[in-house]
């Protein structure tokens, strides 16, 4: 008892000081204000804490698509890619094995019959090169290598779903770069060139396979650990990441805006391209019978992706306003104690505003109302004989 009558001075002082001095009213008024103003302001509208945020289970779905000049298969301009004769042999001493040869020729992928795109979950393989012979992966020199393969083009699509919703297609999906390779930033979808009349619907993920590389720092002229690129193949992960109420200070409502703002509650979509490892990547084997004949090298294009999807939420929002009243009361507390500790006159102050009451010990009295049996809709002790 004694320490709660100890806490009674810096509350009295601090509500003398308020009536008796406008000025110091004003300043707790402002710092009251200020905490309002800061809890409502940074952590609604800056963080949008006043939603309820999920994390996504996200796919991806990759298919082939027509090439950069409208074709499905890229078409010769009469000029030879620089890949194309390139000499590269790997000999092994240990085993007498060779692979590569002094001018390695092209194909160009259409000409002869043959599969150069193998999508799956979350993945597509995408054939560079083949070597012919009954040991392709280590002793052969009959290898060519797929003509302006980099010209093809990939679809990306990635849907999401959570408790709340499914959404089959999240449209307008951007490549962006990081500082080790900014060039990301300026890749853009080829959806709207290749298609202009939007066939497969809004905002679709066209690249090229160029374009992937160079998401990633490379192309096929480069050189991998193991050889170049165009023979070897190389692994890349495309790096999703969907999410919305991200961007500070945007428009909360989603069904009024007079204005014609962004709403917080918008999806952004990007996807970064790293290199997982540039090493020998063999993708498929085919067969005469159980006898192996052929062996193709490339690109194995694998997506992960994270992802936080808000919801507005009505407990979220209260929950954050009470959280904003009780910084209120604690900085009341914090000044109460201030101005009492602080102010010399304090104690003068405490002693005219209010007077001690010595408090002995004693018991809690509650006062209780006697029944009559006339109150009762029947007689207590006859009810009691009955039972």
């Amino acid at each position: 008892m004694q320490a709660i009558v100890g806490m009674l001075p810096p509350f009295y002082t601090a509500r003398y000081v308020e009536v008796h001095n406008p000025l110091l009213s004003l300043v707790w008024f402002l710092m009251g204000l200020g905490i309002v103003v800061y809890t409502l302001v940074h952590s609604l509208l800056g963080q949008h804490n006043y939603v309820h945020r999920e994390q996504p289970n996200i796919d991806v779905t990759f298919w082939q698509d027509r090439a950069t000049d409208g074709n499905w298969w890229p078409q010769s301009d009469g000029q030879k890619p620089e890949y194309c004769g390139i000499a590269f042999k790997a000999a092994s001493k240990t085993d007498n094995t060779s692979w590569g040869s002094d001018a390695i020729g092209c194909q160009r992928p259409g000409d002869r019959p043959g599969t150069y795109f193998y999508p799956s979950s979350n993945e597509i393989q995408i054939a560079f090169s083949v070597a012919f012979g009954t040991d392709p992966q280590f002793n052969t020199s009959d290898i060519y290598v797929y003509e302006r393969i980099e010209d093809s083009t990939v679809g990306l699509q990635l849907s999401y779903i959570t408790s709340r919703q499914h959404v089959a297609h999240v449209p307008n999906c951007r490549v962006i770069g990081d500082e080790e390779h900014p060039d990301g930033n300026s890749i853009t979808s080829r959806y709207g060139t290749l298609f202009p009349s939007k066939d497969y619907g809004d905002g679709y993920l066209i690249l090229s396979v160029h374009d992937v590389l160079k998401a990633a720092g490379r192309n096929l002229s480069g050189t991998g650990s193991e050889g170049p690129l165009i023979l070897t193949g190389l692994e890349i992960v495309a790096k999703f990441d969907v999410r919305n109420y991200h961007t500070a200070f945007r428009w909360p409502f989603e069904t009024w805006n007079p204005f014609g703002f962004v709403p917080a509650s918008d999806l952004e979509c990007t996807v970064r391209f790293e290199v997982l490892r540039d090493q020998f990547t063999p993708l498929q084997w085919f067969y005469h019978g159980v006898e192996p004949m052929a062996l193709q090298h490339g690109l194995r294009l694998v997506a992960v992706g994270t992802g936080s999807i808000g919801y507005f939420s009505f407990v979220e929002l209260i929950e954050k306003l009470l959280l904003g009243v009780a910084a209120f009361s604690l900085a009341q507390v914090v000044l109460d104690l201030g101005w009492y500790y602080l102010f010399s006159e304090a104690d003068s102050i405490a002693s005219h505003a209010y007077q001690r009451v010595q408090v002995n010990h004693g018991k809690i009295k509650v006062p209780m109302r006697r029944s009559t049996s006339g109150n009762l809709p029947f007689n207590w002790p006859l009810a009691g004989k009955m039972l």
